[in-house]
């Protein structure tokens, strides 16, 4: 464990599921250092705006003795919870299982004068007893998908970060989860590219989309989710500008891309980067229950975490129950998105579509007596 300030020492408790982890904490750690910078070069523009992602939290927590934010980034989200909470005294935790990302986030913690404790651990191996009503509040920011991706068996993992989760709160204590919200369809659609750079970009994606190259052949192996036939994107032909996919997947692209070029722009890549982190990742999560891999639509998702959480508590004495569930609309991305890409489908406009998946999903829960 790493500390910053903080005298308060955790124990790790034994959990009855083991999950490998070691490929992605080694996948983390191999991501390059211009990533880790990069994203410490908030703007204080960024900064009021991740308060306003996070203010919800207040209303369903008062006095809060400690809040924990799993995936640390470069301590944005750290320092945000600290300004909300600091007046109430409470004890901010960051949870990441990268060394280096650790780093990243007690430099930047350090140098706007924030009092945290970082361990190092996972959503997976939540480092805090189960039994000892501490942990009031626990944020899952953008990092779902993440827990998802980068292990063995992604499906398990997504359940058991929902199970860590509920089992580590206090009673009365609350989640907030925020994540890419997943279409309401997924019909075929017909996706064109505007430009050339675009095409480009989509014969690198469909090429090595979850191929993880630049693993070890081994590890690679024992990933459940590689590729799929879902991920088959279809070969653009020399002067083709279209093609028919799956909305769901033509989603992963489109965000990918959209990404891809912030991340182009920012010098965190280079163009086409092999070691571009986010190749691997599926933003958009599918059903945990099934073999399927259509992405979870919002309604979904929040079925499935109650589910799970409750399957969990059930002899516990408690349950989850959604306090709050809320679609927030980014029409900035919407436009952006539109300078790449045009898509049509028998009955619903590109705007409907676009809005669906560049949407972000923002879901409260609370832990209380059953």
């Amino acid at each position: 464990m790493e500390k910053i300030n903080s005298t308060q020492e955790y124990v790790e408790t034994q959990k009855e599921t083991h999950i490998d982890i070691e490929s992605a904490r080694q996948h983390l750690d191999n991501a390059p250092n211009q990533y880790f910078e990069a994203i410490n070069k908030y703007s204080e523009e960024e900064f009021l705006n991740f308060v306003k992602k996070l203010e919800p939290i207040i209303n369903f927590l008062k006095n809060p003795h400690s809040i924990a934010s799993v995936g640390v980034g470069g301590g944005l989200e750290l320092r945000v919870l600290y300004e909300l909470f600091k007046e109430k005294h409470t004890e901010i935790i960051g949870v990441d299982l990268s060394k280096k990302a650790l780093s990243s986030a007690r430099k930047y913690l350090t140098e706007h004068n924030v009092r945290a404790l970082l361990v190092q651990s996972s959503a997976v191996e939540m480092p805090f007893k189960y039994t000892n009503d501490y942990m009031d509040g626990i944020v899952l920011s953008a990092i779902m998908h993440e827990i998802y991706s980068y292990v063995e068996d992604g499906k398990i993992a997504w359940i058991k970060a929902i199970q860590e989760a509920s089992m580590t709160l206090s009673n009365n204590g609350v989640l907030l989860l925020r994540d890419f919200a997943g279409p309401e369809i997924n019909d075929l659609i017909e996706i064109s590219f505007l430009d050339q750079d675009v095409k480009d970009f989509y014969s690198y994606f469909r090429e090595r989309f979850r191929t993880f190259d630049t693993w070890n052949k081994d590890e690679v192996e024992k990933m459940k989710d590689k590729r799929n036939k879902q991920d088959d994107y279809p070969i653009l032909s020399e002067g083709q500008a279209s093609v028919i996919m799956p909305f769901g997947t033509a989603a992963e692209l489109m965000l990918h891309y959209r990404n891809y070029v912030s991340d182009f722009k920012n010098g965190t890549i280079i163009s086409f980067a092999n070691d571009w982190k986010e190749i691997d990742e599926r933003y958009l999560i599918p059903d945990p229950d099934s073999d399927a891999f259509c992405p979870m639509s919002p309604e979904k998702y929040k079925e499935k975490i109650l589910f799970h959480a409750n399957d969990k508590l059930k002899q516990s004495g408690y349950k989850f129950e959604c306090v709050k569930s809320e679609i927030t609309a980014r029409p900035d991305t919407v436009n952006e998105i539109k300078k790449y890409f045009s898509i049509k489908h028998k009955n619903k406009t590109q705007e409907e579509l676009l809005g669906q998946i560049t949407s972000k999903m923002e879901l409260v829960f609370k832990k209380i007596t059953n």
